[in-house]
């Protein structure tokens, strides 16, 4: 791996693990045995820039495993409970949810850039497309679709929040139970 990417990578367990604001730049460069020289070649702006560079990083991953579940399940339903099922395992095997939630990774969020509000902004909004095109697809119109898909962001985040600040997977199994309330379609 090389030096930018492991700085991506290891900064974004810090930061999830202790909240943006928590990690200094001296932890991010103990963790990846880099020297300050290294991280600013790769960083000029400093730990922003790469906060920046983990969204981006963490928009990709979500990205993409909310669309291996569309791949492998035959119905929109069956993609969304195949999700909150690998949400909830990830919380009782490890008592925490790392990859599909950055909003605990940016809980004192109101101190970052517009540029840092703009990437969280785009991430939702990324995922929020992803379920979108998927309902579209299922005969629903654009505008019902998207808020829809926005709907559906909005609870499975809420779940996600509600888990972690109640140390239970039980909000997420909930609304597992009950998606069926929330999915206008038949697929």
């Amino acid at each position: 791996m090389d030096t930018k990417a492991l700085l991506v990578t290891e900064a974004t367990k810090l930061f999830y693990a202790n909240g943006y604001k928590s990690v200094g730049l001296s932890k991010i460069i103990n963790v990846t045995n880099t020297s300050k020289g290294s991280f600013y070649h790769h960083f000029p702006k400093g730990k922003e820039q790469l906060l920046i560079a983990c969204l981006e990083k963490v928009q990709q991953d979500i990205v993409n495993e909310i669309q291996q579940h569309f791949i492998k399940n035959p119905t929109f339903k069956d993609a969304i409970l195949s999700l909150l099922a690998d949400l909830i395992q990830m919380y009782d095997e490890k008592g925490q949810i790392n990859g599909y939630t950055f909003t605990i990774m940016l809980s004192e969020i109101n101190g970052v850039s517009d540029e840092v509000h703009e990437k969280c902004g785009d991430l939702y909004k990324r995922i929020e497309e992803v379920f979108s095109i998927q309902l579209q697809s299922r005969g629903l119109s654009l505008e019902v679709a998207k808020h829809q898909a926005l709907m559906l962001v909005s609870l499975i985040e809420g779940s996600i929040l509600q888990s972690i600040m109640k140390r239970s997977s039980e909000p997420m199994r909930i609304l597992a139970q009950h998606i069926d309330q929330y999915i206008g379609i038949e697929d």
